[in-house]
């Protein structure tokens, strides 16, 4: 049976890019409270074949729109449109890490609202650019019974409000 996941993330949460002079500067700054626009390319999906399996493969991902309640706190929700479909996948996320933190892990929730019921496992490097925005490198593994793919993603999120 062939079952389709589409990352986003966020994490998709997907996530470890060096940081810039300028990132390096401003690592201490938490970003802002508020919505972001995120756009991200996932840069590998291993194994190939159950990777294509699960409808997951290399290049762009859909575009979303994360709610980011702020450092420490929970709340956290990506939410993306299916590229085959008219439905709208969400992410909810554990609680968020501490300001300066440039990692964050844990298992996300993934579904169709109210039924975020798909985990998924995830490690995140976080590059804060400003306090408007922000880069991830994230590392997912989708898991159905005995099937992994592990996903490698490029994340840039921008603050929208």
């Amino acid at each position: 049976m062939k079952t389709s996941h589409i990352l986003s993330p966020l994490f998709c949460i997907v996530l470890s890019a060096p940081m810039t002079s300028h990132a390096a500067a401003t690592a201490a700054t938490a970003p802002n409270k508020g919505f972001y626009h995120v756009e991200s390319y996932i840069t590998a999906a291993k194994p190939t074949a159950t990777c294509s399996g699960f409808g997951i493969a290399v290049g762009p991902a859909p575009s979303g729109s994360l709610y980011y309640p702020g450092p420490s706190a929970t709340g956290a929700i990506l939410r993306y449109a299916g590229t085959k479909s008219a439905t709208i996948t969400a992410e909810s996320f554990p609680k968020t890490p501490a300001a300066g933190a440039t990692s964050w892990s844990g298992t996300l929730m993934q579904g169709t609202e109210p039924n975020l019921t798909f985990p998924i496992a995830f490690r995140a490097k976080l590059a804060p650019l400003d306090a408007q925005s922000f880069t991830i490198v994230a590392t997912l593994t989708v898991t159905v019974g005995a099937n992994k793919c592990t996903i490698t993603q490029n994340i840039a999120l921008t603050q929208t409000g």
